[in-house]
């Protein structure tokens, strides 16, 4: 029999024609060995093949395979791999000890598959030994089938050989011998209508739900459609979103209604003060977070977020109320953001943190230098607490690649930026210390430096807009036209820079482009127009800015309609 060295790699053609030459002359061999062990013995071969002696076992696996060659080579290699791990695994399994059948059953199945590539074998063998109890008929031949589908002929190998556990590794086939696979199927057609691009999704991507039976998925199925239904959902409105639920969260199938799912419902409902409509949105809006563990996950996070609520960072004393009217007030506030957001009860504890001591050092930079000329009013809850309860979304982004280089920006723009300010692309500014306790975010948080946290605190969502995408091109626009009070490359000044976050926060191509573009052309002055004010172009409704700017509502609006995707899509920007 070949051994194929290290280097040198089985031709797939070639494995593939010679297969089954190669199988029955391996399996002709395998019959002499136990001939060999019975003869030594004093046993029948039909007798040693019931055998459960692990010692007779592991010495028919090692005189099956001669592996001196490439031993030797992996030892002057340094890669030597032995066969303690597989002698560990037989001679521990005292309780369900392996019998001789099922060991030779499982290495003709091997031999076959790998094209009597012994050193393979002896790889997957000696790193996954619990591969000896799997049953070919109704485990590793589906899983095989299923790779072979999944990854192709030429990199199946190279696949089983970087991760031998992909054998054993539960719910990568489907069992198509029981006939369950066709049960389920048939289930997903009739009950909820999936189609067959779905199924087939469905089969590459969780195949263990074809090993359940019919019994263990029709009760989710059941409970999901009550969600809707007790919500007031028509039913075929039902169906169709517990269709996508399992399509898009196929785990949830394989959880108990009773044990798992119920009670994470109802605790979301008790904790969250959540009603059935409310409920319903949030499965709807993020079903995984029925999956959730109460004790490990939901329980805490929430017990954080209500925290992170009642945080207050100004007049403390003034904004205390009654223990009753203070927690009725913090449920209604927690119901808010988690209808709006629920992934963020996903989130680790350890994230959240991390974000609200970034914020709260804001809250510190900002109280320690009150010297804005244009302050906003105070507000007494924390910046922490406003994100949460208006932007609970921005919890989910990443503080050093997202949130990070925004709040830096904006600080700039707004002229807040000191002399000992580091740029955000700075290593320190991605540098979130933990010490006695406590998250700091070092000297990167300099630009929280005046009223950052008041502005920021004014509109939160301004922190889940795309800084390349919508903050940068708008904050363009008003240097351009003129609302920042200087010229592209010019340093803003704080005397200057009354650009509020809400504005910032105002879509470029579908209000303060056409708004704009309109009134230049309406103009049809040659030295131009007079800009509008800054809160009538960017904040009044279009009613009001028609009204205001003496221009016909509905020649406006026909304008609009045409000049958005021209404007959206032209190259020429810098000309508006």
């Amino acid at each position: 029999m070949r051994v194929f060295s290290p280097s040198t790699k089985p031709s797939k053609a070639l494995a593939w024609s010679q297969r089954a030459e190669k199988t029955h002359i391996l399996h002709e061999s395998r019959r002499s060995t136990i001939c060999k062990f019975a003869t030594v013995d004093g046993d029948t071969p039909n007798q040693l093949a019931q055998t459960s002696n692990p010692r007779q076992i592991m010495d028919m696996i090692r005189s099956r395979y001669d592996t001196l060659e490439y031993e030797e080579q992996e030892k002057e290699a340094g890669t030597a791999s032995t066969w303690t791990r597989t002698q560990n695994y037989i001679f521990r399994k005292k309780r369900d000890l392996l019998s001789l059948c099922q060991v030779e059953e499982v290495l003709a199945f091997l031999e076959e598959e790998f094209g009597g590539n012994e050193q393979m074998i002896v790889k997957i063998l000696q790193a996954t030994p619990r591969i000896l109890r799997k049953n070919t008929k109704t485990q590793l031949r589906p899983i095989v089938d299923f790779l072979r589908g999944l990854y192709g002929d030429d990199l199946f190998y190279e696949a089983i050989n970087r991760n031998p556990d992909l054998l054993v590794t539960s719910g990568l086939g489907y069992d198509s011998f029981r006939n369950q696979d066709e049960d389920v199927e048939a289930f997903f057609t009739d009950r909820l209508a999936l189609q067959t691009r779905s199924l087939q999704k469905l089969k590459q991507t969780t195949p263990f739900l074809f090993q359940l039976s019919k019994k263990k998925i029709e009760p989710v199925v059941l409970f999901l459609t009550s969600v809707f239904d007790d919500a007031g959902y028509k039913e075929n409105e039902s169906r169709r979103l517990v269709g996508k639920i399992i399509t898009s969260s196929p785990h949830l199938l394989g959880l108990s209604v009773e044990a798992n799912l119920q009670p994470t419902l109802d605790f979301l409902k008790k904790a969250c003060g959540l009603d059935h409509f409310e409920s319903a949105k949030v499965v709807k809006t993020f079903p995984g977070i029925l999956g959730l563990s109460i004790k490990h996950n939901l329980s805490p996070t929430i017990d954080f977020v209500a925290n992170v609520l009642s945080g207050r960072s100004i007049d403390d004393a003034a904004c205390t109320s009654s223990g009753q009217k203070a927690n009725e007030s913090r449920k209604k506030e927690l119901k808010k953001c988690v209808s709006k957001h629920p992934q963020l009860l996903a989130l680790s504890i350890s994230n959240l943190k991390m974000k609200v001591a970034f914020f709260d050092e804001i809250d510190q930079r900002s109280l320690a230098r009150p010297d804005d000329p244009h302050p906003l009013r105070p507000s007494t809850q924390s910046l922490a607490s406003r994100v949460v309860l208006s932007a609970p979304s921005t919890y989910s982004l990443s503080l050093h690649d997202n949130i990070m280089p925004k709040v830096g920006f904006l600080a700039e723009t707004w002229g807040l930026k000191g002399e000992g300010l580091v740029s955000e692309t700075d290593s320190e500014l991605s540098k979130v210390r933990y010490h006695d306790g406590v998250y700091s975010t070092s000297k990167s948080c300099d630009i929280c430096r005046g009223s950052l946290s008041q502005r920021l605190g004014e509109f939160p969502s301004i922190l889940t807009l795309s800084l390349e995408g919508n903050i940068q091109p708008t904050v363009k626009f008003y240097k351009a036209a003129g609302y920042l009070g200087a010229n592209e490359g010019q340093t803003v000044s704080p005397s200057t820079s009354i650009l509020r976050a809400r504005y910032i926060a105002t879509s470029l191509y579908n209000t303060l482009l056409p708004r704009w573009d309109y009134l230049r052309q309406a103009s049809r002055l040659p030295d131009g127009f007079e800009p509008p004010a800054l809160h009538l172009l960017a904040a009044a409704t279009d009613s009001k800015f028609c009204t205001d700017m003496s221009l016909d509502l509905n020649a406006y609006f026909a304008y609009r309609k045409e000049a958005i995707p021209r404007l959206k899509f032209s190259s020429q920007f810098e000309m508006w």
